[in-house]
């Protein structure tokens, strides 16, 4: 029914929901359920979230790469300035890491 390639495509879509709703034990529900709490997500947006995840398809996918493509994307990392220019000497010219003292 389902070539090979659509049915990776839906596997990618159930495994990620999967992961959403994987067993958790007391303490994760509770650490969930607060998190949820505090953020202000609603059990309505998360089932929306995991059905737009049902619902991609290829363009679906190829339309957010290229978003990825397009997006300045950033990190922030909390370290002693010795760690980040050990960590710098060890990377790319145009991979090294911002250093700025607060």
């Amino acid at each position: 029914m389902f070539g090979k390639r659509r049915k990776k495509e839906i596997g990618a879509g159930v495994g990620a929901v999967g992961d959403l709703d994987s067993p958790m034990n007391a303490q994760q529900k509770g650490q969930r359920a607060l998190t949820h709490y505090l953020t202000g997500v609603t059990t309505e947006q998360r089932q929306k979230f995991r059905d737009s995840i049902i619902g991609m398809d290829r363009s679906s996918f190829a339309a957010f790469a290229e978003r990825l493509r397009k997006a300045k994307l950033a990190v922030c990392t909390f370290a002693s300035k010795d760690a980040i220019e050990a960590a710098n000497a060890k990377r790319a010219e145009d991979e090294q890491i911002k250093i700025i003292q607060l």
